[in-house]
C-alpha cells in the first residue's frame, strides 16, 4: 500500500466561515536538464497524451503515455512521489499522482518544475489514478505558474471524481478538531461546515500548530486515501494562514 494522506468527507456541525477563492501562483525553483532532450525527442507520437485526457477516461487503464510539459504541483513529504497538472488554466480533471515507489527524486524536480516524462497510468485498486514506472525525458529551467481551481465547495470537492489531482484553494474555513498535540508527522484535523467537512492529514508539508475553532485559507491538491475516499493534501506554509473572513452560520 502507498497511501500516506488524506482529507475525507465527514459529517461534523459547526460553522462556515466563508467562500472557497482562488489565486494562481508561482511555482517553485527550477534547473536545467538540457542533456536529456534527447530522451525527449525518442518518445514515441503514439504514447503522447494529456492530464486531462487520462483522467476523463480518455485512455485505457495499464497503458503506456508520455506527458509533455506538465506542471509539478506538489512534491509528498518523503520526497519520492509527487503530482502534476497540464499547463494552462486550472480544470476538473488537470492533475494527477506520480508515484515512485522507495526512490528519492532528482535533485532538480521541484515544485513549479516543468517536465515531460514517460510512464505507466494505473487505476490503483480501482480508485486512485497514478503514473508509476516513471522515466524523466526532460526537466525543464523555466518556472511555471500553478493553476489553483476556484469556486468549488467542500461537498463536491469531497464527492467528485474529476476533481482528483486537482489543486484548489479554500478560504475561510473553519477547523473543528484538531490532531493530538503531541503529534510529531502525520497530523490531522478537520475542516468545513455545518453540512459537509474535510479532515486533512500531513503528506506534502507538517502542520502541526493548527488552532481548532480557528478559520484558515488553505491550498491543497485533492487526493485519495486508503478506503478511496476523495481527498486534499495541504501544502506549505505559505499556502495555510489565519482567515479574515467573518464567521456565519451555513446557510
Amino acid at each position: 500500500m502507498h497511501w500516506f494522506l488524506s482529507l475525507v468527507l465527514v459529517g461534523v456541525g459547526g460553522l462556515a466561515c466563508g467562500e472557497i477563492s482562488v489565486v494562481e501562483s508561482d511555482g517553485g525553483q527550477v534547473f536545467d536538464a538540457s542533456n536529456q532532450a534527447d530522451a525527449a525527442a525518442d518518445a514515441s507520437p503514439d504514447l503522447e497524451t494529456t492530464i486531462t485526457a487520462i483522467q476523463s477516461g480518455g485512455v485505457p487503464d495499464m497503458s503506456e503515455v508520455v506527458l509533455t510539459d506538465v506542471v509539478v504541483t506538489g512534491i509528498s513529504i518523503s520526497g519520492r512521489h509527487f503530482w502534476i497538472q497540464d499547463q494552462g488554466a486550472a480544470a476538473a480533471f488537470n492533475g494527477i499522482f506520480v508515484f515512485r515507489g522507495m526512490a528519492l527524486l532528482p535533485a532538480d524536480v521541484r515544485v513549479g518544475s516543468t517536465i515531460s516524462l514517460r510512464g505507466t497510468y494505473l487505476e490503483y485498486l480501482g480508485g486512485l489514478s497514478e503514473i508509476l514506472d516513471v522515466e524523466f525525458l526532460s526537466i525543464a529551467n523555466t518556472p511555471s505558474s500553478i493553476a489553483v481551481l476556484q469556486g468549488i465547495d467542500l461537498e463536491t470537492l469531497a464527492s467528485d471524481d474529476q476533481y482528483e489531482g486537482v489543486v484548489v484553494e479554500l478560504g475561510g474555513v473553519r477547523v473543528f478538531a484538531g490532531s493530538d498535540p503531541k503529534c510529531e508527522s502525520f497530523c490531522s484535523f478537520v475542516l468545513g461546515s455545518a453540512e459537509a467537512s474535510l479532515v486533512a492529514t500531513d503528506g506534502i508539508f507538517h502542520h502541526p500548530d493548527i488552532v481548532t475553532g480557528e478559520c484558515y485559507d488553505v491550498r491543497g491538491i485533492m487526493h485519495r486515501d486508503p478506503k478511496h475516499n476523495l481527498v486534499i493534501q495541504l501544502l506549505s506554509d505559505n499556502y495555510i494562514s489565519p482567515s479574515t473572513t467573518t464567521s456565519r452560520p451555513h446557510s
